[in-house]
């Protein structure tokens, strides 16, 4: 009988503990423009703008500009020089083609073309960037398993600019374990032992 009661309970203590909710944020890729070659002269000013205030970036995602590196690049640039197009002193310079920034951290990020006169025609993009969800912002706070996205790059920028995005790192997912659920389903089972013994 003490058998079937202790399964029993290990039973209804594994559902609880399954049945918890997963607060999740999976990073995810965004072509510039919304298509794989939409980093070219745009046929209106505002239509990469306009794009990038329809969706939710987050720490964590990724902006891809794909583009020929023989006639363009990407710059990344303070908000002053983002507003007058100056090409002369960008915090981060890409030429590849084929460009990936990983989005390592909150805030506001301001990309131009570095081809000339390509700014001037619209050719320009503002990103904001929202934390990843946490514990502390969560809905489901009270429930045991949440991810939290590193901020930190895992391969280190040489260069000292703050606010740059770094397209050389990686943000990542972390699992961290919600210790008050644990502490009350220890609890809760401690309990439920004791009752049972009586």
């Amino acid at each position: 009988m003490g058998l079937s009661r202790l399964f029993l309970l290990r039973f209804i203590t594994c559902l609880v503990l399954f049945s918890m909710k997963f607060d999740t944020h999976e990073a995810t890729q965004f072509f510039v423009g919304g298509k794989e070659n939409s980093w070219r002269a745009p046929t209106s000013p505002n239509m990469l703008n306009e794009w990038a205030k329809r969706e939710r970036f987050m720490v964590g995602d990724e902006l891809v500009f794909k583009y020929d590196s023989k006639t363009d690049s990407v710059l990344e640039v303070e908000e002053g020089d983002y507003n007058t197009c100056n090409t002369t002193k960008p915090i981060k310079e890409h030429h590849d083609g084929n460009t990936t920034i990983n989005m390592v951290q909150p805030g506001e990020f301001f990309f131009i073309s570095g081809a000339i006169g390509h700014c001037d025609k619209g050719k320009k993009l503002e990103v904001k960037v929202s934390p990843a969800p946490s514990l502390a912002n969560s809905k489901f706070a009270f429930w045991p398993w949440y991810y939290i996205t590193s901020t930190q790059p895992l391969i280190p920028d040489d260069s000292d600019n703050e606010g740059s995005l770094d397209s050389g790192a990686v943000g990542t997912n972390a699992m961290v374990f919600g210790v008050p659920i644990m502490v009350m389903a220890i609890g809760f089972i401690c309990f439920m032992n004791f009752v049972f013994k009586l």
